[in-house]
């Protein structure tokens, strides 16, 4: 199995280390090995989209609209810190696991970080993408794409999936990227449908080791 002694380092050095293209046929056999070398198992399937999720959410973007009373504001390096606090709070209670300041302002990769409030200035969506890759890597068009989060209040009208088809498209029409990617949690199926309905396509598996003395929860998101 391609690296898996190297995973099996880096997690122990790390805390965390993700193997993010595992063929599905491959992944059960991994998980025995990591499992096997006393490692803790998270696992996500990777979905991909490339023209067709462009297309798809432009799409989407083209009839859609957010509720009335939503104002879409960007993170980016002039955002004061007690404002990323906040964001942050919002997202992890929603599971969602936001990167750290450099990366979600854009100051260390491209990045699009969308946040919808409302009249009251009270946060109830928000979505991120993120370059990963550097320009001149063979996966250098491929961005993460995702970490969305909605208030429960306002499940259900739509707000993930017009702010997801934004930062989606933002992210291709600024920085040029082409392909995005991301990790959703097998039997999140409210996640696998906006995925497919934006054009996305289930692929690989991701398989993070995760030692349990430096993490001792069995996920790194909810």
């Amino acid at each position: 199995m391609d690296c898996l002694d190297r995973q099996i380092s880096l997690a122990r050095i790390q805390g965390v280390a993700p193997a993010e293209c595992v063929p599905p046929e491959m992944a059960e056999t991994r998980i025995a090995a990591l499992t096997a070398a006393g490692l803790g198992i998270d696992l996500n399937n990777r979905w991909c989209g490339g023209t067709d999720a462009i297309e798809a959410c432009r799409a989407h973007l083209a009839h859609a609209r957010l509720p009335d009373d939503l104002t879409v504001t960007e993170i980016d390096t002039t955002t004061p810190h007690k404002e990323i606090v906040r964001l942050d709070t919002f997202a992890q209670a929603s599971g969602v696991l936001l990167p750290i300041r450099p990366f979600l302002c854009g100051e260390a990769m491209p990045a699009v970080c969308l946040v919808a409030t409302d009249k009251d200035g009270e946060i109830v969506g928000c979505t991120s993408a993120i370059g990963i890759y550097s320009a001149d890597s063979p996966m250098g068009h491929t961005f993460f794409w995702g970490m969305l989060a909605t208030d429960p209040a306002r499940r259900g009208q739509g707000i993930a999936m017009t702010l997801g088809a934004m930062s989606l498209t933002k992210m291709v029409d600024r920085h040029g990227l082409r392909v995005a990617r991301t990790g959703v949690r097998p039997g999140n199926t409210a996640s696998e449908k906006l995925c497919t309905k934006l054009g996305l396509r289930q692929s690989e598996v991701i398989v993070t080791a995760i030692d349990p003395s430096v993490f001792a929860a069995d996920r790194i998101t909810k």
